[in-house]
């Protein structure tokens, strides 16, 4: 009876040990995968937001060269010049988030703290110092 009860204390201790080693190794592994959404994230949004600054600076030098050749505001040609990249932006802006969420598959979709442009921006200001870190940027 005694060799049946050790037996089984060290059954139940080895199911335990193995039971705990696996619940820390999930934890500590989940802790890093979200460390590398939250990473990946912040570096995607980071040159996105510099892309839609050429393209602000496209339009500023596209208009600059409407109004030396005689089509400043309110002619026809530089209002829809200006029109026309709104759209493009803001269609950049809508599908660079739609593609950074679906390019996640849904066990790490969770991990990702916004699901609109708005609050992708939020996202990035909380992250403003991880954002300089990867952009590399001093201010």
């Amino acid at each position: 009876m005694t060799e049946v009860l050790i037996i089984f204390t060290a059954l139940f201790s080895f199911l335990v040990g193995w039971f705990l080693s696996y619940a820390f190794y999930v934890v500590s592994a989940t802790g890093v995968v979200r460390t590398f959404v939250k990473i990946g994230s912040v570096f995607y949004l980071s040159m996105v937001n510099k892309g839609i600054e050429h393209l602000y600076y496209a339009q500023a030098n596209k208009l600059e060269a409407l109004r030396k050749n005689g089509k400043s505001h309110g002619h026809e040609e530089h209002e829809s010049a200006k029109i026309e990249n709104e759209k493009l932006i803001s269609l950049y802006k809508e599908n660079s988030i739609k593609y950074l969420i679906n390019l996640h598959p849904t066990a790490f979709g969770e991990f990702l703290e916004f699901n609109d442009w708005r609050g992708a921006q939020r996202f990035l200001k909380e992250n403003k110092l991880l954002a300089f870190m990867v952009s590399k940027e001093k201010n």
